[in-house]
């Protein structure tokens, strides 16, 4: 059954099939681990931003200048305040020594959060822009997906070898 899982998605992933496609009830994978009650919290923040940015980029002038939009502010506050959810959420996993995967993604993403804000920032020509717009939103959407993803085998990734050792 995990084989057959595991080539749908590959099917979805790649378009094939369309994202819509589910497998039937009976063949669902259990509910995932990364959605543990203290990772919800990021898990529903990143949902509200994921619907935050998608407004905004929608209703913000058609210059695609968003950090100097009106409500850029709330939006970069949510994204920062993810990040910070996402550094805590590696320490808290890092102490349980516990899901070392998990544990370097979530220091992945704290590690972007400025990097994606620079990178609107400093855009300057229309497909720098777009692609800054399109990182983003990514990364939000990263954290759904990751949160929401059932637990798999560890793949031995190692956060002092990926990112250098943590800084006090």
């Amino acid at each position: 059954m995990r084989h057959k899982q595991t080539i749908i998605a590959a099917l979805v992933a790649i378009g094939l099939l369309g994202p819509s496609f589910s497998l039937p009830m009976t063949a669902r994978p259990e509910a995932s681990v990364n959605a543990a009650p203290q990772l919800r919290p990021i898990l529903t923040k990143a949902k509200a931003l994921n619907i935050a940015w998608g407004h905004f980029t929608k209703s913000a002038h058609k210059d695609l200048n968003w950090p100097n939009q009106k409500g850029w502010g709330p939006i970069k506050l949510q994204i920062e305040a993810l990040a910070q959810l996402d550094l805590k959420a590696h320490e808290a996993l890092k102490a349980k020594a516990t899901d070392q995967d998990l544990k370097c993604i979530m220091k992945g993403l704290y590690l972007d959060a400025p990097k994606r804000i620079e990178a609107l920032k400093t855009a300057r020509d229309k497909e720098s822009k777009l692609k800054a717009a399109a990182d983003l939103s990514l990364w939000i959407e990263d954290h759904i997906v990751i949160l929401s993803a059932p637990k798999t085998a560890e793949s031995g990734l190692d956060c002092l070898i990926e990112f250098g050792p943590d800084k006090p």
